[in-house]
C-alpha cells in the first residue's frame, strides 16, 4: 500500500494543481506590483507590458514606507519620482496609482 501512495502522489498533485489553477481570458482589471521601499525594474516592465497589451486596465504599485527617521537616503519622495518615471514611459495618470503603506501594519487591498 505504501508503494502505491508514493508512486501515485505526483499525478494527484498535478491534477490538483490543474484544478486549482486560474483559467480565464487572460485579462485583468488591475496588475498589482508590490515592493519594500523600492520596486524592481523587471516588475515595472512586466506591468507596463500588461497595460500595453490591454491584458490589464490599471496598475497599482504598493510600496512599504519606512518610518520618518529611517527614510531611504537620497530618495526623499520615491513615490513622486516613480510617478514621473512611469509617465515618462508613456503611462497616463489614470493608468496607475501608487499606494504607500507602513511597514509595521499589514493591509489588505480591496480595489
Amino acid at each position: 500500500m505504501d508503494s502505491l501512495v508514493i508512486s501515485s502522489y505526483q499525478p494527484i498533485l498535478i491534477g490538483a494543481g490543474r484544478f486549482l489553477a486560474l483559467t480565464g481570458m487572460g485579462k485583468a482589471d488591475v496588475v498589482i506590483l508590490e515592493g519594500d521601499e523600492l520596486i524592481r525594474e523587471k516588475a515595472v516592465k512586466i506591468g507596463i507590458e500588461l497595460l500595453s497589451s490591454r491584458s490589464a486596465k490599471r496598475m497599482v504599485v504598493v510600496l512599504q514606507r519606512n518610518p520618518e527617521d529611517e527614510q531611504t537616503f537620497a530618495l526623499p519622495d520615491y513615490s513622486l519620482l516613480l510617478a514621473k518615471k512611469l509617465q515618462s514611459l508613456g503611462l497616463q495618470k489614470d493608468q496607475f496609482i501608487i499606494i504607500g503603506v507602513p511597514t509595521n501594519h499589514p493591509i489588505t487591498l480591496t480595489l
